[in-house]
């Protein structure tokens, strides 16, 4: 999972939590060894018996085994700096997708730092599905309008985001199926500032109507219905994830501002050629209503694209990818994506249009989670940055 990932993860949770669905395939039980078989070999912890080769699925399965993922951070919104994240995996209760534990920090260039923890687990059976997220960050970002902008284009505003919060959320697999329904809650106190008066007097010349605050809270509630037939949530191979999402955030629960936010996020995985080709994409189209804050409007979230460097009233973005597993456990990968974002009601408006591309490659990690890390370099018409994917940069655990 790249930093950006995890920004937006955060940022996510501040309305709403992600959803998760069901069970995936089970770890198959090893192997049964006769009785005159020679002695079998110690077990290691980074190294895979079946192979040789580096693994840390033994490592996993030890009491508080976990990955540690240093990422150096490119992204062109934030500066050069680097972020440390330890993540736990629990598979131990059969036929289910694990359970994530997860706590890291990072910092950047450019000053921006910040703490975030979250969890993903299974109860009841395996019915019902939660997480849970707390967030404390400080982001320094640059506004470049909504839409098309010259000015802001060449100068843009640098705001500051001071964020406290966290959210909780639960989905609830119905009957035997690939379908879930899930309901969230999401809190955070926002404090905004531009770096400059002057530039705090541009942006609301420039967007008169634009909640601007010093400080900001928001609570709102979310609800979402969706699908999830993928073979694996780190790195799928085939099946197809959708999800259709309503938050809305209002006075009435504590917020400081009435809006809505309606996301749809799909993602398709297929294999091409068997164990050796796959492909998938991934769209997200989203829509917000309303007294929107500026630092939650749509925004395109592609490698590549600077973090909330193209922003709307909705926007809609795709991306594919091709995975060519050329050995045993070595990939690479070749990816390719466009967003789009508008202003008021049409979307062939006033609006922005963004390419990005890239390519990297892959190690599968850890066999039995198929779990694959790598990097990836990434660029767009005006930026370019290195990322650390830990599994799939579509990240929906």
């Amino acid at each position: 999972m790249r930093c950006r990932s995890l920004l937006l993860a955060a940022f996510g949770a501040l309305i709403s939590s992600a959803a998760i669905t069901r069970a995936g395939t089970p770890i198959s039980p090893a192997p049964a060894v006769s009785a005159d078989a020679a002695e079998p070999k110690k077990a290691s912890w980074f190294k895979d018996p079946e192979d040789g080769y580096l693994d840390v699925s033994g490592f996993l399965d030890a009491p508080f085994g976990f990955i540690p993922v240093p990422l150096p951070i490119t992204e062109p919104a934030v500066g050069f700096g680097g972020a440390l994240a330890a993540v736990f995996i629990n598979q131990d209760k059969g036929n289910r997708r694990p359970d994530l534990y997860g706590v890291g920090a990072m910092r950047t260039s450019n000053g921006s730092d910040g703490f975030f923890a979250g969890h993903s687990g299974y109860y009841l059976d395996n019915r019902l599905q939660l997480l849970a997220a707390v967030i404390k960050t400080s982001v320094n970002l640059d506004f470049h309008g909504l839409g098309r902008d010259p000015v802001l284009d060449r100068e843009p505003l640098r705001y500051n985001l001071d964020i406290t919060g966290g959210g909780l959320g639960t989905n609830w697999q119905l009957g035997e199926s690939d379908w879930h329904l899930g309901v969230g809650y999401g809190y955070a106190e926002v404090s905004s500032s531009f770096v400059r008066d002057e530039a705090r007097q541009r942006f609301l010349a420039r967007e008169p109507g634009t909640p601007l605050a010093p400080k900001t809270t928001v609570s709102g509630l979310r609800l979402a219905i969706g699908h999830d037939s993928r073979d694996n949530i780190f790195t799928p191979t085939k099946g197809w994830f959708t999800e259709l999402s309503f938050g809305a955030s209002a006075e009435a629960i504590g917020s400081s501002d009435n809006f809505q936010i309606v996301d749809w996020v799909n993602m398709w995985y297929h294999p091409i050629v068997p164990e050796k080709l796959f492909f998938g994409i991934y769209s997200d189209v989203r829509q917000g209503f309303n007294d929107v804050p500026f630092f939650l409007r749509p925004a395109i979230g592609m490698r590549g694209v600077p973090l909330q460097r193209y922003q709307g009233d909705g926007m809609a973005c795709a991306e594919g990818e091709l995975r060519w597993q050329f050995l045993k456990r070595w990939s690479l990968v070749g990816f390719a994506g466009i967003g789009h974002t508008w202003t008021g009601n049409d979307p062939f408006g006033h609006g922005e249009t963004i390419v990005s591309g890239g390519g990297g490659i892959r190690y599968l990690i850890a066999r039995r989670y198929g779990l694959h890390m790598g990097i990836d370099a990434a660029w767009s018409k005006e930026d370019s940055a290195i990322y650390i994917q830990f599994g799939s940069a579509w990240a929906r655990p």
